[in-house]
């Protein structure tokens, strides 16, 4: 198979796509093939960035446009969406490729559909990545980083509690797949992790409001649980393990209730989703906090790692990590092959420590005080 390209990237008129192509075409002198249904738009996008970058027509829902975009790519990067209708149309004609496959998104419906293909793809040295970008992917690779340096650092973990949220303006597409989100998995009670166990969340424990540090103060959050979440909870040792996402207020809670709950159409759910999702005072544009408390010998001490970007910047946080992932799978750097949620992918630390070359900030600290013994 000829291949023109050592990336193509889906979906290439969009700002997460247009984001991806601007850090591989940082990142690397390799070509990569942009991919649109108006040519004219892939073509802008390829002209902005200069040399190596070229512009095609792409129709993601015709199986031939879109099989023979994949054939010229060694590395696919799906930016396209929203996922729930689009399913696993882009993985599927990457792997009748033999093309590596990064989902910027993907959720648990692309890695659901890919799995029975997983022996398949792993025996073809092929590496197909799922939900690789900001929320999910970072929201549980951070929390994967800080507990395998926490480890090395406690005698034993008591528990690990995430705090993750953005202030961005959402895409249509994000919304969609978010208001689709909410009416399949939302009426559920959300869960916690208590010494390897699932716990059903009391009412009280589900919205809280915390002071997680400079520079967001003190906000509100909601206990929630994503799959890829679950997944990495669920395989931590016997401990105390909660996640938490940002809310602007009380309204974006009950809104996310209305659609779980009333059966509204999709354009009506995204209408009032988008201003409550909307958070002019945060002061950055999204953050991840992980504390983990433990002990070591006579201590109790608190590991603690926060990650965070500019307001402006969320675009920009979700392509690097897809970007990143690409350009070591063509590295042939430290991603497994076989389809993987982002978390499963990749050694947490080593990753980590590639975003930071660039331009990622991840700040740690660690404290200890003396244990007082029981009486």
């Amino acid at each position: 198979m000829n291949r023109f390209a050592a990336f193509g990237v889906v979906g290439g008129s969009g700002s997460t796509a247009k984001a991806v192509a601007k850090e591989l075409r940082r990142s690397t002198n390799k070509q990569i093939l942009i991919g649109a249904r108006n040519l004219a738009s892939a073509e802008t996008v390829a002209a902005d960035l200069g040399v190596a970058v070229s512009g095609v027509r792409v129709d993601i829902r015709d199986a031939r446009s879109l099989e023979d975009f994949c054939g010229r790519s060694c590395i696919v990067v799906n930016c396209g969406g929203p996922v729930y209708e689009l399913q696993d149309l882009v993985a599927q004609a990457a792997l009748r490729t033999r093309s590596h496959y990064v989902d910027v998104a993907g959720l648990t419906v692309v890695r659901e559909s890919m799995m029975p293909h997983h022996q398949e793809v792993s025996d073809c040295g092929l590496s197909c990545v799922v939900s690789a970008g900001w929320l999910p992917g970072m929201s549980e690779l951070l929390p994967a980083y800080s507990f395998a340096l926490a480890k090395t650092r406690m005698d034993a973990v008591q528990s690990v509690t995430i705090h993750f949220g953005d202030s961005g303006e959402w895409s249509k597409t994000a919304l969609c797949d978010a208001a689709w989100y909410l009416r399949k998995f939302g009426r559920r009670r959300p869960r916690y992790v208590h010494d390897g166990e699932w716990i059903r969340a009391r009412l009280s424990e589900v919205l809280v409001e915390k002071d997680i540090g400079s520079p967001m103060g003190r906000c509100l959050f909601s206990m929630s649980c994503l799959p890829e979440m679950a997944e990495l909870m669920g395989r931590l040792p016997a401990c105390d393990v909660r996640a938490f996402t940002y809310l602007p207020s009380r309204r974006t809670a009950i809104v996310g209730s209305l659609i779980a709950l009333l059966p509204m159409p999709i354009e009506l759910a995204v209408s009032i989703l988008r201003p409550a999702l909307r958070a002019q005072s945060l002061p950055v544009g999204g953050f991840n906090v992980v504390e983990i408390r433990g002990r070591c010998g006579p201590h109790d001490v608190l590991h603690r790692h926060q990650l965070i970007f500019e307001r402006g910047r969320e675009y920009w946080m979700n392509a690097v990590v897809a970007a990143t992932v690409a350009r070591l799978i063509s590295e042939g750097r430290g991603v497994k092959a076989g389809v993987h949620f982002l978390v499963d992918a990749v050694d947490p630390i080593t990753f980590a420590t590639e975003l930071q070359t660039v331009g990622v900030t991840v700040k740690q600290s660690f404290s200890q005080s003396e244990r007082v013994a029981a009486r």
